[in-house]
């Protein structure tokens, strides 16, 4: 990506160099491997309104591909308002994304707030942009994003400083996958784990499989088997890893920055790693899912009512009274889909993350 001197942003059209091809090809929906603009190659993205064919392809606008990344024709080509069913949300640091049966993703929130540098550069690194095209899956993690399309590809969007949102070429079809700090595991449909990124603490080297579900905090992973055994590995200064409880089968599990919690085969919620806000000493309850984000923890319950340990600093414990079926933890803020099919968030908004679109 380029700026113009007027800090428009310019958009340069990728080339696969691995085809032989005649014209440049896309390979990320957001991003693009660029390896030089020429002046004719590139859009800025104030042009994407001008009615004129700036890249000399034929296409003018948002019927242009390099236009329709823009937030500009993301907006203008929303029209009608997708009520389809929501699948499921993912919460990060200051952002989060939604996605729906249809395959659409909604994002609010960003990467700029008033306390943002101290945890991250002033640069939000479009994490929170929304992808155009269609998905099954989507994670957000420290500054970066990801997703898999509906035809069981894997996109990635925002900071990309350790190789974390430049998935492999290769493996797949992938069927689930998580998002960490600096770094990206992937599940795909044999139950093998694939991972990419920073590997500072030995995060990416995942056990061999079958799993059927993994999971990342802030720099360990955690994965399931089908008979419900959790093993983590990665950073362990918490003891988010040598923590893992041995003696414990769950039905589902979920990482925070340096904790874990999961539902056991009993349904109850159990959690792990760090506890100084006490966010890994879990309620009592019978739980149907759990969710873990920094300080602070939350679990649906049997009857649809959200509950919530740890920090309040921001207002996390605050859920609100209604039922939900999917709840996900970010840095200081929660978000869920309540039973009617709406979004409701709670805990810190310093930059949107809890006022969904």
């Amino acid at each position: 990506m380029k700026t113009s001197r007027d800090g428009s942003i310019i958009r340069c059209k990728a080339l696969d160099l691995g085809k032989n091809i005649s014209k440049p090809v896309k390979i990320l929906t957001l991003f693009y491997l660029t390896i030089g603009c020429s002046s004719q190659e590139q859009i800025i993205e104030s042009q994407c309104f001008d009615e004129v064919d700036n890249d000399l392809d034929g296409l003018t606008d948002c019927n242009d591909p390099d236009c329709i990344i823009s937030l500009e024709c993301n907006e203008a080509d929303s029209g009608a308002t997708d009520n389809t069913p929501l699948l499921m949300l993912s919460s990060g640091m200051h952002a989060t994304c939604s996605l729906r049966e249809s395959g659409q993703v909604s994002c609010w929130g960003s990467g700029e707030c008033d306390t943002c540098s101290i945890h991250a550069p002033q640069n939000p690194h479009t994490q929170h942009l929304e992808p155009v095209g269609t998905y099954s899956y989507i994670q957000m993690g420290y500054m970066h994003t990801c997703a898999i399309t509906t035809d069981g590809d894997i996109e990635c969007w925002g900071l990309n400083d350790k190789g974390q949102a430049a998935p492999p070429n290769t493996g797949g079809p992938w069927q689930g996958l998580t998002v960490g700090e600096y770094h990206t595991c992937a599940l795909d449909w044999s139950g093998e784990i694939t991972c990419w990124g920073n590997n500072a603490t030995n995060q990416l080297d995942a056990p061999v499989g079958p799993w059927v579900t993994v999971t990342s905090g802030w720099d360990h992973v955690c994965a399931m088997t089908t008979d419900g055994a959790v093993e983590c590995w990665g950073g362990d200064e918490r003891g988010q890893v040598s923590g893992t409880p041995d003696d414990t089968l769950f039905t589902s599990i979920e990482a925070g920055w340096s904790h874990t919690c999961g539902v056991t085969i009993d349904g109850k919620a159990r959690c792990w790693g760090q506890d100084e806000s006490m966010q890994s000493t879990s309620e009592w309850g019978d739980f149907s899912a759990t969710t873990a984000g920094d300080d602070h923890s939350c679990g649906i319950k049997t009857d649809g009512t959200v509950v919530c340990w740890g920090s309040d600093e921001n207002g996390q414990l605050g859920a609100p009274n209604d039922t939900f079926s999917v709840i996900s933890a970010g840095w200081n803020h929660t978000c869920g889909i309540t039973m009617d099919n709406n979004i409701d968030c709670w805990g810190l908004n310093d930059s949107g993350q809890s006022e969904p679109n």
